[in-house]
C-alpha cells in the first residue's frame, strides 16, 4: 500500500470511530433517562404500596434461602 491509500484508510476508520461515538452518546443518553424513569416508577409505587413490596422481598429472599441451603 502508498501512503495516499493509508492516509485514506485512516480518515474512514476515524470518520467512522467518530460516527460510532456519537451513536453510542447517544445510547447512553437513552439508556440512563429510561433507567431514571424507572427509577422514580419503582420509588413510586414502593410509597404507594409499601406492604407489596415488603412481601414481595421477602418472598424472594425465602427463594434465595432455599436455593443457597441446598448447596
Amino acid at each position: 500500500m502508498n501512503r495516499t491509500s493509508d492516509a485514506g484508510v485512516l480518515e474512514t476508520a476515524a470518520a467512522t470511530a467518530a460516527s460510532m461515538k456519537s451513536e453510542l452518546s447517544a445510547t447512553m443518553h437513552s439508556a440512563a433517562e429510561l433507567a431514571t424513569a424507572a427509577c422514580r416508577l419503582a420509588d413510586q409505587r414502593a410509597r404507594e404500596k409499601p406492604w407489596t413490596l415488603a412481601v414481595l422481598a421477602g418472598a424472594v429472599g425465602v427463594i434465595v434461602g432455599a436455593c443457597l441451603a441446598r448447596r
